[in-house]
């Protein structure tokens, strides 16, 4: 196959988010400029040693997979009549000038950097990266980021190929949806990295392209037809199609209902602690506090359980202390309370109660286990309540019994909600006490439960960036959004260490189970499970 029949198969203009999909960091969450003296030499994937990391302070900014794949094959020229740009948001001049340093920094193959090869090479010196939010650039990639491409480059929006995040918004979406060209009705292809710019998505990207250069060449109609009412007028809408991660879905909209509905996704309208709040439907209130009514179906019960029961590990852990703590009154009944904070319909604080309560019966013989679950969603609370009782009926009538105590409460607003305890645990709902308490709220509800907890905190604390899933969904449903920058929520960039401090001021340490490793694990959704005694 000769080059000029190969290259309408390839995309005249790739153009990637730099943000969590091109590289890992956020260049607004970074607090110092990257210099040649902080960098990191490692291999680039079999092309020997070069720069694959810059350091800003603490922290590392390196390139996901697929992104270095594609721009190694791009310099190896797989790809011929591409060329490279990026079309990046950046929310401050200073997070601009991280991410150009980086750019100029972060090698492709040894001795060329991105910067050499984006802008040295593709476009002969000539800088037509959109970078930033800054006048003439906005928050929409659309309305202005897309446009002035196609002015410097000179390549159309239907040669163009788009990677995004879109982790703060649609911008595949509205950028398919509205930079169009007329003769044919095409915009860029656009594929959604949600997890960062992996080769599948990458190889994804340069499908959807040839796809639509295929289709382009059926002869359809120039007029994009809405899938509606046959007297729906068809010269006012598009049909468009957003890709998240592996899923794929369909929308068609008329023009106008999309127009005010990316314009109100776009406000600048965040929550904090004063708003007012509009009452949610029930589909809507998982978003806003985490009750999710279907949360187990996408945190599994048995994954947690499959952690905490490991040989030696957390629940044997508590368990032999236990019989450390009460060795010397082997004969007389051990008393044992669990509280779990945030407890849903109280499926895990319930399989984590039977699965404790069945070593302190090995290991003491007489126990009196109370098993008390807490969440502010009342019709949550009804449910665990049934569940305990049928899981309560279920159960052998000559074992001994665990004492099931489900209540509605707010552990952020009543202190009276959290009693003396033995253990608390508290599975993903860290990150919406502090959504909705601030710094100060987090730290306030974690002191009550150092002061409540007799002997352990089991906690799995969601990681900073589902704060920023968490914002997204709420944009995506034209929630009021909540404010989750740093400036507000200053301790959410570094979450598990900043509440491992809070604790240890408080007389708790991370349990170690050796005394040279730490117990602790991670969920197959990657959050962290840590467990911590008192001193």
């Amino acid at each position: 196959m000769s080059s000029s029949a190969r290259a309408v198969h390839f995309p005249e203009l790739c153009v990637f988010d730099l943000d969590a999909c091109f590289w890992d960091q956020e260049m607004y969450e970074m607090p110092e400029v990257p210099t040649a003296d902080n960098i990191v030499i490692g291999d680039l994937n079999g092309r020997g040693e070069g720069v694959i990391g810059v350091l800003s302070g603490p922290h590392e900014i390196r390139l996901h997979d697929g992104s270095l794949y594609a721009l190694q094959n791009h310099a190896d020229g797989n790809y011929p009549g591409m060329k490279v740009a990026f079309a990046s948001s950046a929310d401050t001049p200073f997070a601009e000038k991280i991410g150009r340093a980086s750019l100029a920094l972060l090698e492709v193959v040894p001795g060329m950097t991105v910067w050499d090869l984006v802008v040295k090479r593709d476009w002969n010196g000539i800088d037509v990266n959109q970078i930033g939010r800054q006048p003439p650039l906005s928050s929409n990639k659309a309305s202005s980021h897309f446009p002035r491409l196609k002015e410097a480059t000179g390549i159309r929006y239907d040669k163009m190929l788009f990677f995004d995040d879109c982790n703060w918004g649609d911008h595949c979406g509205m950028v398919a949806g509205r930079c169009r060209e007329e003769s044919t009705c095409l915009g860029p292809a656009t594929v959604r990295t949600p997890y960062g710019l992996r080769l599948k998505e990458w190889n994804r990207g340069l499908e959807a392209y040839r796809k639509q250069v295929d289709d382009s060449k059926q002869q359809k109609p120039k007029t994009l037809r809405y899938a509606g009412s046959a007297s729906q007028s068809t010269s006012t809408v598009f049909h468009s199609v957003l890709h998240s991660g592996d899923y794929q879905y369909q929308s068609s909209l008329p023009f106008s209902y999309l127009s005010k509905s990316m314009s109100k996704r776009n406000r600048e309208e965040t929550y904090s602690p004063s708003s007012s709040h509009v009452p949610l439907q029930e589909s809507e209130q998982g978003h806003w506090y985490g009750n999710f009514h279907n949360y187990y179906n996408f945190h599994p019960v048995a994954e947690r359980c499959r952690i905490l029961s490991q040989p030696k590990g957390f629940l044997d852990t508590i368990a032999s202390a236990a019989l450390d703590q009460n060795r010397l009154q082997r004969n007389v009944e051990l008393s044992y309370r669990y509280t779990d904070i945030g407890c849903n319909q109280g499926c895990l604080t319930i399989e984590v109660a039977k699965a404790l309560h069945e070593r302190l019966l090995r290991n003491h013989g007489k126990v009196s286990f109370e098993a008390i679950g807490i969440d502010l969603d009342t019709a949550l609370i009804k449910r665990a309540n049934s569940i305990a009782s049928l899981s309560d009926k279920d159960s052998s009538s000559s074992r001994p019994t665990i004492q099931f105590s489900f209540r509605a409460g707010d552990v952020l607003e009543d202190e009276s909600v959290l009693v003396q305890t033995d253990i608390t645990s508290i599975f993903s709902t860290t990150m919406w006490i502090h959504m909705h308490g601030g710094d100060e709220g987090l730290k306030r509800v974690l002191k009550r439960v150092c002061a409540t907890s007799k002997h352990f905190i089991l906690i799995e604390s969601q990681p900073s960036r589902c704060y920023r899933a968490a914002k997204m969904r709420q944009r995506r449903m034209n929630l009021t959004e909540m404010d989750v920058s740093p400036q507000r929520l200053t301790m959410r960039l570094n979450i598990e260490e900043e509440i491992e401090n809070i604790l240890k001021i408080d007389g708790f340490d991370r349990v170690k189970d050796d005394g040279m490793t730490t117990v602790d694990s991670n969920t197959s959704w990657n959050r962290k499970l840590r467990l911590y005694a008192r001193r």
